[in-house]
């Protein structure tokens, strides 16, 4: 057995998403991952979660610190995300590598590629962008005119470059619902209507997005009757010796929550609808991007249409919300699996219009008993980014 407080799977996901996948020794920039040529869906990984004070001691462990707890030696703020090559150099010097200079350096680096807006930075300012349900990246929205959008893709979180230049060239074999574009800065997607055209400049890639129009909207007075859901057990209730109805705006904050804490396939009647909001969040609980992700989930939910079986129609499951414009996570973790979030949206028909609501997050077993296929599907893709 052995006695190194190593880092768990989960924690070194983290440390590579916080770096970007980049190695965070100043001046190195080398990404850490991209496509292999075994096969077409495998990928070469050379970053390493390096511990800053080493996992064990003995003889070669650098800046070992017997006062940490194991816990602490295998956490995240013990942990930098290195190139292969870097991970041997701080490995060989703790005298000019001291522990104190690798999480300085490990802070610098995170910060270098925060979302968060910078003293006179351009206008211009990263976050994610989606290209169909497998690519997700970030990047930069650089314009958009009558027919198409334009974006810069600077490194992914699901996906690679293979990834992204096989959906600009298998394009018109992919299925309709597959063919969109989401981008949170903007707080929109669209529906494109012909195969990006995409340029590799330096590390970056540029795509040209031909797209259609946004999909139209209703009202928000327009949406239509349903039965109310009581706001702390979620059942239909009795109001007036009757089962309580709501509609319109009043019907909007029931319609939100049930669309987001839908697993994508758990619908038997409609498998395509949901979200991936509860993987997201079992995957990346307590990280930055998770707000971002399901921002990214909204967007889609408000953008895209969808064909409705039922009702015989092709529409955008959040009927009325024109643009995404802020989700705030309100609590560290779900209280009966249900986490709490603030919703801030451009409503057709309304304006601005803010809500908190609680989306309900499956756990990883109820997510592999609804939607199996699909799960396994994300694991890979997990495993891929």
């Amino acid at each position: 057995m052995s006695n190194r407080d190593d880092f768990s799977p989960k924690t070194k996901r983290m440390l590579a998403l916080r770096a970007s996948y980049i190695c965070s020794y100043p001046g190195c920039g080398q990404s850490t991952v991209g496509p292999s040529e075994e096969a077409s869906d495998a990928v070469t990984m050379i970053g390493i979660a390096a511990h800053i004070c080493a996992a064990a001691p003995g003889p070669g462990a650098r800046r070992y610190d017997p006062s940490l707890t194991p816990e602490q030696r295998s956490s995240i703020e013990n942990g930098i995300w290195l190139c292969s090559n870097h991970a041997v150099v701080i490995d060989r010097d703790d005298v000019t590598f001291t522990a104190t200079m690798l999480r300085d350096m490990k802070l610098k680096h995170e910060i270098s590629r925060s979302f968060v807006p910078k003293p006179n930075s351009s206008e211009h300012t990263d976050d994610l962008i989606a290209l169909g349900p497998n690519i997700i990246g970030v990047g930069e929205f650089v314009g958009v005119d009558a027919s198409c959008l334009k974006i810069k893709f600077k490194h992914f979180i699901l996906g690679d470059a293979l990834d992204l230049i096989s959906y600009a060239s298998k394009f018109s074999k992919l299925p309709p619902d597959e063919r969109y574009v989401l981008v949170n800065v903007l707080g929109e997607g669209r529906v494109l209507s012909g195969a990006p055209t995409i340029t590799k400049k330096s590390n970056e890639y540029e795509a040209i997005l031909p797209a259609l129009p946004s999909h139209p909207r209703v009202k928000a007075q327009h949406i239509g009757s349903s039965f109310a859901q009581h706001p702390d057990t979620g059942d239909w209730f009795v109001k007036n010796g009757n089962l309580a109805r709501v509609s319109g705006l009043e019907a909007l904050p029931q319609k939100i929550q049930n669309s987001l804490g839908l697993a994508l396939g758990e619908s038997v009647f409609s498998p395509k609808s949901g979200t991936r909001i509860a993987q997201f969040y079992n995957d990346l609980d307590k990280s930055p991007w998770l707000s971002r992700l399901i921002k990214m989930e909204v967007i889609r939910l408000a953008s895209i249409p969808q064909e409705d079986c039922i009702q015989k129609s092709n529409r955008t499951p959040l009927l009325c919300v024109d643009r995404v414009r802020e989700i705030e996570v309100l609590a560290d973790s779900p209280r009966d699996q249900r986490l709490p979030v603030r919703v801030i949206l451009d409503i057709n028909g309304v304006g601005r219009w803010q809500h908190d609501i609680s989306i309900f997050i499956h756990t990883d077993e109820q997510l592999r008993e609804a939607a199996p296929s699909w799960l396994a599907g994300a694991s890979s893709a997990s495993r891929n980014s």
